[in-house]
């Protein structure tokens, strides 16, 4: 598989963003003046839809403890 060097920095972004990395210390990465930049145009959904379904369900109930399936995920 192919990837040009776009995809593989909006890949980069988007999964330094997913896992924490605050958008001001992407910018500074990548070179931008905005973080605004990363979010209008390389930073994406990198989970699957049970993922983000899991991730909804945590954010909205404000609990940290969330049941899916078999096991229970928790959020430290």
């Amino acid at each position: 598989m192919y990837k040009t060097m776009h995809k593989i920095r909006k890949t980069y972004t988007s999964t330094l963003f997913h896992n924490g990395v605050n958008i001001s210390i992407v910018k500074d990465m990548l070179g931008h003046a905005d973080g605004a930049i990363h979010l209008r145009h390389y930073i994406y959904n990198i989970k699957n839809d049970e993922e983000t379904d899991d991730l909804v369900r945590i954010a909205l109930s404000g609990n940290k403890n969330i049941e899916t399936g078999n096991q229970i995920k928790i959020e430290i």
